[in-house]
């Protein structure tokens, strides 16, 4: 989805929730981007919103905006912008996987110049500051089981406490019987 704006110095035609990025230009020409939102998991559409502005004194062409890949439905033309003209374009990319595992943002960087056969030479870029959402935070945790679904049940192999209790005492009692029987035996012979 790509969507081109104009506005005048003064009337604003776009407004985004987002903080402009980092940006770098001379004085004839600011270039803004920002993007919504700007935190975001892997495969999540990220929207940009880039401004152009003409801040000289005289009209302006421009060469190509340079885009990124995430964003390259951004790489658009914007002409030729009298002074105190703005181009805004907006465009959607996918978060794309982070280059290693300990990546937390995503750079995104976005360029323009103007026509070299111009008297005045023009450059600016911005970029994108995204941040990976982090996984914990994202999927929520597995469902517990309920008592139903607790599966199989196990065998039971033993023998409940009291029965051999009893015959734990039973076994007792009779070693002590047997003792104080053959005692008695061995005293008589004696």
């Amino acid at each position: 989805m790509i969507r081109k704006f104009l506005a005048l110095s003064g009337i604003s035609l776009l407004a985004t929730l987002a903080a402009p990025g980092v940006a770098s230009a001379d004085e004839l020409t600011t270039l803004t981007a920002t993007a919504t939102p700007d935190v975001g998991k892997v495969g999540d559409a990220i929207t940009a919103t880039i401004t152009v502005t003409n801040t000289h004194d005289r009209k302006i062409t421009y060469l190509p905006l340079s885009a990124p890949p995430m964003f390259s439905e951004c790489g658009a033309e914007v002409g030729t912008l009298v002074p105190g003209q703005t181009f805004i374009i907006e465009c959607t990319g996918v978060l794309p996987e982070p280059e290693h595992d300990d990546q937390t943002e995503a750079v995104q960087a976005f360029s323009i110049g103007n026509a070299p056969s111009e008297h005045n030479i023009t450059f600016a870029e911005a970029t994108l500051e995204l941040s990976y959402a982090e996984d914990e935070a994202s999927s929520p945790p597995p469902p517990s089981p309920k008592p139903d679904d607790a599966g199989p049940t196990l065998p039971i192999t033993g023998a409940p406490a009291a029965t051999i209790a009893l015959v734990g005492t039973g076994a007792i009692a009779a070693g002590v019987i047997a003792l104080r029987v053959l005692r008695r035996r061995s005293y008589n012979h004696e």
